[in-house]
């Protein structure tokens, strides 16, 4: 007899499998902020064997726009700044013979639809993995009559396979939307629910998070996958549920830009 529950579950396996590649993927997408990840793929050359990056040198970040690379022998600086100019970091690296600095850029706007084009390419490719997988099981579920599985148990079974298939798909879509929203935004609006939670005046946080969405002149596309992302982790539900729904009304009735104090 066909286990449902258990070819179920096999799905949800290889469904959440994509889901934390696309995480792992997105990780090592060079944004604004500094993240070692993005040195995760670097091999190094040290005495004749190629070896990560981290088996030679302890990496860290001392602040947000900086990765700093301390190697452990100190004729490894050659072979590491190499590394890095070999790969595809695009960061030019600065020695000062102690430390190997890497000076991450802040998002020009051609940079920043070349992420979100990148962030769409990984996105796709996990939603592909996931769509396969449905269509996989599915094939299975309709063989497994011909087993002794009754149709009704079949489309059931199809009707949960769909279900998890939509949570997977909005899951990608939230990793998207966070991925493509500024890191500065999402900072200044974890400052300001920070001081919303402390209890302060949170106008000084307001204010720099205005500020800040001003500058990037906010799409209401950019708002809208805010609200559907990040927001719901920094703002908390109710908040993004009410920001995504007066976004989503303000674009049916026109609205290219978010219309908050800042943008108008």
């Amino acid at each position: 007899m066909v286990e449902v529950k258990e070819i179920l579950g096999k799905a949800e396996e290889k469904m959440e499998e994509a889901v934390m590649y696309l995480e792992e993927a997105l990780a090592h997408i060079r944004a604004g902020k500094a993240n070692v990840k993005i040195l995760d793929g670097i091999r190094v050359d040290s005495y004749g064997s190629m070896v990560p990056l981290n088996q030679v040198a302890a990496v860290n970040t001392p602040d947000a726009r900086t990765i700093a690379i301390k190697p452990w022998d100190k004729n490894m600086f050659r072979p590491i700044e190499k590394a890095i100019m070999d790969s595809n970091v695009g960061i030019t690296p600065e020695n000062n013979g102690e430390i190997i600095r890497l000076g991450i850029p802040p998002l020009t706007e051609e940079r920043r639809k070349q992420l979100a084009k990148q962030c769409g390419k990984e996105g796709e490719q996990a939603k592909v993995s996931i769509r396969n997988t449905r269509r996989d099981i599915i094939e299975k579920l309709k063989k497994s009559i011909k087993e002794g599985l009754s149709e009704d148990l079949e489309k059931d079974a199809e009707a949960d396979m769909q279900k998890m298939h939509d949570k997977f798909i909005t899951k990608v879509d939230e990793l998207l939307a966070a991925a493509s929203s500024s890191q500065e935004t999402r900072d200044a609006a974890q400052g300001w629910k920070d001081a919303i939670a402390a209890g302060e005046d949170a106008q000084a946080a307001t204010n720099k998070l205005l500020d800040i969405i001003d500058r990037h002149h906010t799409t209401i596309d950019e708002l809208i996958g805010f609200a559907q992302g990040a927001a719901k982790q920094i703002m908390g539900e109710e908040v993004a549920a009410g920001m995504l729904a007066h976004a989503l009304e303000i674009k049916e009735q026109g609205a290219k830009y978010c219309d908050c104090a800042a943008c108008t």
